[in-house]
């Protein structure tokens, strides 16, 4: 067990490091491992494997991706860890927010209602486990690709004063 969470563990350094190879070889090592018992290395594995998605599909995201942050955030729940779940709902809806629907544009407004409205609820809920954890980073993180999903629908009003407030009193640079 302490192997498969040292790699889950670990996905989090090759993604930041663009290392998609080897987020691929090490959640391959955690696979056999995987027990419903085990909440937690089963939502780190399908987050290791967004993650990978993400690298991979360049932020054009596929319906498998989405599904494996889906299974992320319903295997948090079981965790029974309030910060833990907050992470995978706002991994689900920043999965959503840049799912592109085959056929589609990258980027379109057209017929891709149904996911970006399903984004913005689900970013909106992030936004506001973040503010119960009291994780102001993650409220400006869930603000600020909620406004790009405002932006997406051609919505924009004043979530981005709301964003903007929130980075400036937390003193949060990385988003102003």
């Amino acid at each position: 067990h302490l192997k498969g969470h040292f790699c889950i563990s670990s996905h989090a350094v090759h993604y930041w490091r663009g290392a998609a190879d080897l987020m691929e070889d090490e959640l391959e090592l955690v696979r056999p491992q995987l027990r419903e018992s085990m909440p937690r290395l089963v939502a780190g594995f399908h987050e290791g494997l967004a993650l990978l998605g993400y690298r991979r599909e360049q932020y054009l995201l596929s319906a498998d991706t989405v599904a494996h942050a889906q299974r992320f955030h319903d295997a948090s729940v079981d965790t029974h860890d309030p910060i833990f779940h907050a992470s995978a709902v706002f991994e689900l809806g920043f999965a959503q927010l840049f799912h592109e629907e085959p056929g589609a544009m990258p980027g379109a407004t057209t017929g891709a209602g149904s996911h970006l409205r399903a984004a913005a609820a689900t970013l909106q809920r992030a936004r506001i486990l973040a503010r119960q954890n009291g994780d102001l980073p993650r409220q400006v993180r869930s603000l600020t690709y909620l406004i790009v999903c405002h932006r997406r629908m051609r919505l924009v009003d004043d979530v981005e004063a709301e964003a903007l407030r929130r980075a400036i009193v937390s003193q949060f640079d990385q988003y102003v």
